[in-house]
């Protein structure tokens, strides 16, 4: 069973308390649980703590709030263990000064092996503590002194002059550094002439005003003529009589220091002179909104006076700028909102009474340690962009309404176009009806009048006729020509499948007499089938084919080959089918020409003809979306090469 101070009684619990409290350290007891049941007074006169504060888990409050939660899962964690633990930690006195303490527990157990808890020290450090600290700051300093390899020490005796110089002094000259034969000469030689005067001046003061001294000058190094950057603190030694005898100091190479302090100066001459450089105001600010630097145009653009600007008074650059804003109150909202969210990039207009519109960006400049130093505010003069994007999106609403009144205009021509061209085919339909009647009537009465002179025609009288059957026929062919060239676009045909040998076999019974009387023979096989109108197919083919039976050789039969094969035509499934013949041919340059409306290569007295068919072929052919070309030597035959796809991307054409 556990024994604690409250539950003896009578004398020995008061001998036991007495005991405890006579202690000069701090004494706890805590049951199994962890929860402490008893402190002695040196707890409570240090703490200034009561009981009903501090039992329990109570002592917790009295730890630095840095430490309580380590200090509670320390204890907590040996308790459960019921193994021993030493704690360091910071505790509260009654004068409210925090103090460094060891806390070291053991675990307390009953003869039969019960455990009863914990029973423990804590013993005030402070002291210790501290001067532990100070050892640890001594020895970085020295280490640091130490270990820096830029710091040596020296000596001259004034009556002597003899100069005691340490191993890395010696070393910074460009001497050995066991060399023993050195002397005052060898330093004060390695200063540069130009900082001499200078570096002794200093030492002479020292010596009148009884002061430490401290210079900077350059030595070029004995060993490799190198020059550097030395810093020299001395201070003479005086004896009783307070005469001077020795003179003795440290001397820093600071080389490196001076040549970063260059590439500093440098860095920043750099950074000002880009940043006068670029067209854009620049002003850079701390966290607290105070003006660091920013280039002449910032001053331009905000009009700040000379004056506020050569002082760099930031709260009146500020108060003066809010006067140039045209919202005042939201401009300073806007600028504190920057300032309460460092981590943000901003961005915004602001319009000013004088109607300029200055554009700013902010940045925040951060650390590599994500520390935030300030702002670097861009501010950007544009007026004329503003203007320039008023007058653009102007011009874009006339070109709308312009755009608007064409396409009414388009669309009121087309509708006019559209009931043109209908005007247009009623009257061809009408003129080919009207002109073909009176065709028909020279015909007729041609042939009548053949009837009625019968054998008292002369032969001249017959040739004379003959002429005007010709010009007849001519006549009315023409006329068909035209009828059909120009309705070839005025219906719009919805494709079909086409097989290109039955359209060729119909042609074949159409021009069955004309094939038989000049013995011509026609050549296909496995013709494809494709989308497009049968109608304008069977007019394509027709016209090839007749047009080679018209221009065969004189007593040759004409000989018709067509073959076709599969291509490739902008990413479409296409064939190309090639119709040759024997015939007379022509001249290559005329390849292009023959297909314009109305070329005739021959004379109409050797070959009949309107000179549409070739234009019709080629009409019909970018109707279905594909190509004709031809090619062709004068007496060697003509060849016509026509690619049509294989579907029609439109229901209709």
């Amino acid at each position: 069973m556990q024994l604690t101070p409250d539950q003896n009684t009578g004398d020995n619990g008061d001998y036991f308390r007495n005991n405890m409290d006579s202690v000069p350290t701090i004494i706890w007891i805590t049951n199994p649980e962890g929860f402490c049941t008893y402190l002695n007074q040196h707890w409570y006169t240090f703490t200034g703590q009561t009981k009903q504060e501090a039992e329990g888990f109570g002592w917790l409050d009295a730890t630095h709030p840095e430490d309580k939660e380590k200090a509670a899962a320390v204890f907590l964690d040996a308790n459960a263990a019921r193994k021993p633990f030493t704690l360091l930690y910071r505790l509260l006195n009654k004068n409210g000064e925090y103090r460094w303490a060891i806390d070291t527990g053991s675990p307390k157990f009953c003869p039969d092996g019960t455990y009863e808890g914990m029973i423990g020290t804590v013993v005030d450090i402070q002291e210790q503590k501290l001067a532990e600290e100070a050892l640890r700051k001594t020895s970085r300093h020295l280490q640091m002194a130490t270990s820096s390899a830029a710091v040596g020490t020296w000596s001259l005796d004034l009556d002597t002059q003899i100069l005691e110089w340490s191993g890395l002094h010696k070393k910074m000259w460009g001497y050995d550094e066991d060399r023993t034969d050195l002397l005052y000469e060898h330093w004060h030689d390695g200063i540069l002439p130009e900082d001499k005067q200078e570096a002794f001046a200093q030492v002479a003061a020292a010596l009148e005003n009884h002061a430490q001294y401290e210079n900077i000058y350059r030595i070029k190094r004995a060993d490799d003529g190198k020059i550097r950057y030395m810093r020299s603190i001395g201070q003479y030694i005086y004896d009783k009589q307070g005469q001077p005898f020795l003179l003795t100091g440290i001397t820093i190479d600071i080389t490196e220091q001076k040549e970063a302090e260059e590439a500093l100066r440098y860095r920043k001459a750099l950074l000002e002179a880009q940043n006068e450089a670029i067209p854009d105001a620049i002003l850079v600010v701390d966290t607290m909104g105070n003006m660091l630097s920013f280039n002449r145009h910032f001053a331009t653009l905000w009009n700040i006076p000379k004056k506020i600007i050569d002082a760099k008074d930031d709260a009146a650059a500020l108060e003066f700028a809010m006067t140039q804003v045209a919202d005042p109150q939201g401009f300073i909202d806007r600028v504190n909102y920057c300032y309460a969210h460092p981590e943000e990039l901003t961005h915004e207009e602001i319009a000013l009474n004088d109607g300029r519109i200055i554009e700013r960006y902010g940045n925040p400049v951060t650390g590599e340690n994500q520390t935030h130093y300030g702002f670097i505010w861009f501010f950007r003069d544009i007026t004329k962009r503003k203007q320039s994007e008023t007058s653009i999106r102007e011009s874009e609403n006339r070109y709308r309404v312009l755009s608007e009144t064409l396409e009414q205009q388009v669309a009121a021509r087309t509708k006019e176009l559209h009931r043109s061209n209908e005007d247009l085919l009623q009257f061809a339909h009408v003129a080919s009806h009207d002109l073909k009647e009176p065709v028909r009537k020279i015909e007729t009465f041609l042939n009548l009048l053949e009837q009625h002179l019968g054998d008292d025609l002369d032969e001249k009288s017959r040739r004379y006729i003959d002429k005007i059957h010709s010009a007849a026929d001519r006549m009315n062919t023409m006329i068909e020509g035209v009828l059909a060239y120009s309705t070839i676009n005025a219906h719009h045909q919805k494709p079909q499948k086409v097989d290109l040998n039955q359209v060729i076999q119909h042609i074949e019974t159409d021009l069955e007499v004309k094939i038989q009387s000049t013995g011509a023979t026609i050549t296909y096989s496995q013709l494809p089938t494709l989308a497009g109108a049968e109608l304008l197919l069977y007019q394509l083919f027709y016209n090839l084919i007749a047009n080679s039976l018209k221009f065969a050789k004189a007593h040759i039969p004409p000989v018709i080959t067509i073959t076709a094969k599969p291509v490739a035509d902008n990413n479409r499934q296409a064939v190309s089918i090639t119709l040759t013949d024997n015939g007379i041919g022509f001249e290559p340059e005329y390849a292009h020409t023959i297909f314009n409306t109305f070329t005739r290569l021959n004379s109409k007295d050797a070959y009949d003809g309107t000179g549409l068919g070739l234009a019709l072929c080629k009409k019909i052919v970018a109707r279905h979306g594909g190509s004709i070309t031809a090619t062709g030597a004068a007496g060697e035959g003509a060849a016509f090469v026509i690619v049509l796809p294989l579907e029609q991307e439109q229901e209709g054409f």
